[in-house]
């Protein structure tokens, strides 16, 4: 018996009465088989979809976040300054006057200049002076505030120059390693001081003779060091509080120095 209209087969959806979607601008989407879970056999869960749609879009905001960014330039070093220094023997006039050290390295030109100035003043010998003890005198100076050219007693010894002057055997002059350095009696006990702060290499002080002995050896010190000082630590044992001399170091220097210009 055939079927009237109202018997008719009922579609393999069912279609709601409010669309089930929407598109992500609000505008609602066709209600068709493919959206329709009823006609699939699976019950319509609007929230659960609307809440994966809300994490997909939240991720694909937030995944500029996460691409590599370029590499941020490192801050740049201010370059090291250059170190200058001013000296002048006392005893052959000689000087030296402007840069040493680039901040990084000693110039071998100006050190081959220094080690000249330095030179043995009875024989003119010349030994490769320590940038290290260079280094010392530089940077005392700098500590104290010493402006204009620095004046040099002593530089590098000849074992015979050492020996007519009553130096120690052991001496850092020998190696090119140590400078005495003349001051005016204001000016000698800042220099002193800053030496034996600085906690680099020997310090020998002479008050009464004006001159201070820095050195690029072992640390320790020696002579006129004043009482707050003496007790400082030192690396190596214990430091001699006052050097016992029979006989004037400054007066043989300047007596060695009279023959070599009377010839």
């Amino acid at each position: 018996m055939p079927r009237s209209r109202d018997n008719a087969a009922q579609p393999s959806y069912v279609r709601l009465a409010e669309p089930a979607f929407t598109s992500g601008s609000g505008r609602p989407l066709p209600n068709t088989p493919a959206r329709n879970d009823v006609a699939l056999g699976f019950p319509c869960r609007r929230r659960f979809r609307t809440t994966l749609w809300m994490r997909r879009r939240t991720l694909l905001l937030a995944a500029p976040a996460v691409l590599p960014l370029p590499a941020l330039a490192a801050p740049r070093r201010p370059a090291p300054g250059l170190r200058r220094l001013a000296i002048r023997h006392a005893a052959t006039g000689a000087r030296f006057a402007g840069s040493w050290h680039d901040g990084r390295t000693a110039d071998p030109a100006a050190m081959a200049e220094l080690s000249e100035v330095l030179a043995d003043t009875r024989t003119g010998a010349v030994l490769p002076f320590d940038p290290a003890a260079i280094e010392v005198l530089w940077e005392v100076a700098r500590r104290a505030g010493l402006a204009g050219d620095i004046t040099i007693l002593s530089g590098y010894r000849t074992p015979q120059t050492n020996y007519a002057v009553h130096g120690a055997g052991d001496s850092q002059h020998l190696r090119a390693g140590a400078v005495d350095v003349m001051l005016a009696p204001e000016r000698l006990p800042g220099f002193a001081e800053q030496a034996i702060l600085l906690g680099r290499g020997g310090v020998g002080i002479y008050t009464a003779r004006n001159f201070v002995h820095v050195d690029s050896g072992p640390v320790r010190r020696w002579g006129d060091v004043p009482g707050e000082l003496a007790s400082l630590p030192v690396a190596g044992g214990k430091p001699r509080s006052r050097l016992d001399l029979t006989f004037d170091p400054l007066a043989s220097m300047a007596e060695a120095w009279g023959k070599t210009r009377i010839k």
